[in-house]
């Protein structure tokens, strides 16, 4: 048990959430803090990595609705554009083009 504590909290410090959230749920963390997490495993696929494969097998696998989707991207998009990265580019392989945030939000999901 002493492991897994380590171990999750090694998971938070690294700001790797899909981990934590694994470990939280194999340690039966009440469920709130178990969504908060998956909730900072997506953002962190989609604001810091923009990998839509990993986010999208995420959204699947904690079953995360459309319209609670829809809220966490419109959260994302408000962040970014506080901390200033909305308009920061990044290639995009799919696409072959440099997209800000939105307009790689709008390829990949439908808000």
């Amino acid at each position: 048990m002493e492991q897994q504590i380590s171990e999750f909290e090694d998971a938070l410090k690294g700001k790797n959430y899909a981990r934590a959230v694994a470990i939280a749920e194999s340690q039966g963390q009440p469920p709130q803090q178990i969504k908060d997490l998956q909730r900072k495993a997506l953002k962190e696929f989609i604001l810091e990595n923009r990998n839509p494969q990993g986010a999208k097998a995420l959204m699947e696998e904690y079953r995360i609705d459309k319209e609670e989707i829809d809220q966490l991207i419109r959260e994302i998009l408000e962040e970014a554009k506080q901390r200033g990265l909305l308009d920061k580019r990044q290639y995009d392989i799919k696409t072959k083009r440099y997209l800000n945030l939105e307009e790689w939000v709008r390829e990949y999901f439908t808000i």
